[in-house]
């Protein structure tokens, strides 16, 4: 709070000038953007300049200019406000508890341990503090993401069942791709004048390519795509995981191809493809889990229900009540609350982000800890596990899990230049 009033006068020209007997002037860190209620600090926007260079170099790609650099970290942490500010606003939090859970999951997910993390996280100059936090905050930013652009996604079971068909007739030949992106936004409606700048805006783009520019270089100057950050980079991608306009332009292209620029509803696109390979299936995990859950109110708060649920585990590990029972007597989530909490066979990345990573290292049988998502307190038990590759079913879970991430991508990034745009942004550089 100290840092941020001080800040905050420093924009508003309330600090005094130091006193001429003072033995030494401690420099004020400097305001450099206000992003609606909160302002980013020089300081802020050093680090985050220098974890970008220090990502862009593990990636093996040359660093643009400073200036690059600098303009877009301090886009990304305007975006990351932004979206911090909407989660406090809607209460969403992450306890202790749900960020060493978090933490666990991902140790297992990369094959490693948590104090291998944090030694990794050393030696790129994060305190375990510093680390935790940045793990809370990126886990915050994508459970609002994902909330706030949910509603917007609509998945028919037709196109889940011709993705399934396409996937399991042609698994052995699916294509991946290496992409590089550069996106000039312009609305549909757009005035003559604004579309003349956009175009030619991209002829400038493209005439510093002719030049002999790096691609990753000229997409962080000019891209106005959140992937800017790292140089457009949108990594190795399965065709059936790209949005459908990206995948109807590189497909049949070779490596090194430049494709487009080609008009999205968006804006302009132009595409650098980087490599182009085979995309070997991944086997279908599946869990079949049952759980109990429990809504807050004013009247019933975190502390109640968490102690609720934690009466609950004990009666079933006593023997008092069963699992079955106590869902169908007290789960608020009535869609499966008949069937003892039961949720048959699911791919866990479905679930609510805090319901996956609690199941993930349950064994069969096992019973979680009373924790939180964002519909509320749960108690899980999981009651398999198994690995299917190939059933149509299995396949469908596979296509929904594709169509949802392909178009949670699209309207994450929507999202995010709708709040931007609807945001008083002020930077002063």
């Amino acid at each position: 709070m100290l840092k941020k009033l001080l800040a905050a006068a420093v924009v508003l020209g309330t600090i005094t000038v130091a006193p001429a007997y003072a033995a030494t002037a401690t420099p004020v860190d400097r305001t450099v953007a206000v992003a609606n209620n909160d302002i980013i600090l020089e300081s802020e926007l050093t680090k985050a300049s220098e974890n970008l260079k220090h990502n862009l170099r593990r990636m093996g790609q040359e660093l643009p200019p400073d200036d690059i650099i600098r303009k877009n970290a301090l886009e990304r942490l305007i975006i990351n406000s932004l979206i911090m500010q909407i989660a406090e606003k809607n209460g969403i939090t992450m306890t202790d508890s749900d960020l060493d859970r978090a933490i666990s999951h991902m140790a297992a997910m990369s094959h490693t341990t948590v104090p291998a993390m944090l030694a990794q996280a050393a030696k790129e100059g994060f305190s375990e503090a510093d680390y935790r936090n940045e793990v809370r905050n990126n886990v915050i930013i994508g459970e609002v993401t994902r909330s706030q652009v949910r509603s917007r996604i609509n998945i028919s079971d037709q196109e889940v069942e011709q993705l399934a068909l396409m996937l399991k007739d042609n698994a052995s030949a699916m294509s991946s791709y290496h992409l590089g992106l550069i996106f000039v936004k312009l609305d549909p409606d757009a005035t003559p004048a604004v579309t003349d700048a956009a175009n030619r805006k991209m002829k400038q783009i493209k005439d510093e390519l002719a030049r002999g520019k790096v691609f990753a270089n000229v997409a962080a100057r000019f891209s106005e795509a959140p992937t800017a950050v790292n140089g457009g980079d949108l990594g190795t991608i399965p065709e059936s995981q790209l949005p459908p306009y990206i995948a109807d332009a590189v497909r049949d292209r070779k490596k090194g191809d430049l494709v487009g620029p080609f008009r999205t509803e968006q804006g302009l696109n132009l595409v650098k493809i980087y490599d182009v390979g085979g995309m070997t299936p991944e086997p279908v995990e599946q869990v079949k889990v049952k759980h109990i859950l429990l809504k807050t109110s004013i009247i019933f708060d975190d502390k109640s229900a968490e102690s609720r649920l934690a009466s609950f585990r004990s009666e079933i590990e006593n023997g008092d009540k069963t699992f079955d029972e106590l869902a169908r007597s007290y789960s608020e989530d009535y869609s499966n609350s008949f069937d003892g909490g039961l949720m048959d066979w699911m791919n866990p990345e479905v679930f609510d982000p805090a319901f996956r990573d609690a199941i993930a290292l349950l064994k069969p049988g096992e019973i979680s800890q009373p924790f939180k998502s964002s519909f509320g307190w749960h108690l899980a038990e999981l009651v398999g596990r198994k690995v299917d590759r190939d059933s149509l079913e299995a396949y469908k879970v596979k296509a929904r899990e594709i169509l949802f991430n392909r178009s949670i991508n699209e309207e994450s990034e929507r999202w995010q230049r709708e709040i931007r745009d609807s945001s008083y942004v002020k930077i002063y550089e």
